[in-house]
This record gives C-alpha cells, sequence and structure tokens, in this order.
C-alpha cells in the first residue's frame, strides 16, 4: 500500500474515485454531467461537425457515445436521459 496516494474523504466532501463521484451513489460529477449534456444539445441543434474541436472527425461519434455509456454504467437514470439526447443528433 502507497501512503502517498490514501486519502481520506469525509462524508461531507465530494469522494471521487476514478472520475466518478460515489458519496450515495455512483454518478458523473455536476460539471462533467452539463458538460457532456451541453455537448449532446448543441451537436443536436448546431450539428456534431460544429462541436468536434481537438478531436478526430471520424471517431468523434464513438467518443460522445463511449461517454454516453460510460455515464449510463454509472447512473442508469442519467444514463437514459443521455441516450435521449444523443438519439436527437443527426449523425449522419
Amino acid at each position: 500500500m502507497a501512503p502517498a496516494k490514501t486519502r481520506v474523504a469525509r462524508a461531507a466532501s465530494r469522494q471521487r474515485v476514478l472520475g466518478a463521484v460515489v458519496n450515495t451513489r455512483p454518478t458523473l460529477s455536476r460539471t462533467e454531467r452539463d458538460a457532456l449534456r451541453a455537448l449532446l444539445h448543441n451537436c443536436a441543434r448546431h450539428g456534431w461537425t460544429s462541436q468536434v474541436r481537438d478531436h478526430d472527425p471520424a471517431t468523434f461519434r464513438g467518443h460522445v457515445l463511449g461517454r454516453v455509456a460510460w455515464a449510463a454504467s454509472l447512473d442508469p437514470v442519467l444514463g437514459e436521459r443521455l441516450r435521449a439526447l444523443a438519439r436527437r443528433v443527426d449523425w449522419g
């Protein structure tokens, strides 16, 4: 065990493990959830090509849907809402 890597996270603080918040149940952090929801909204509204920025356009769809799948594996209710937003995007 590496004591330098061990931290005590009290109940009143955000308890994170591998990027997921695990206080009462595993879910995304609010900033990650809001950013993903905004990305899906902007893809549906303005087209996914307007949101590519630093990603390879050939893999952007897989990247976004992978983030949605990761969110769904942590929190199924949130995942279903994000999947509904992803279905509104015209990936064609």
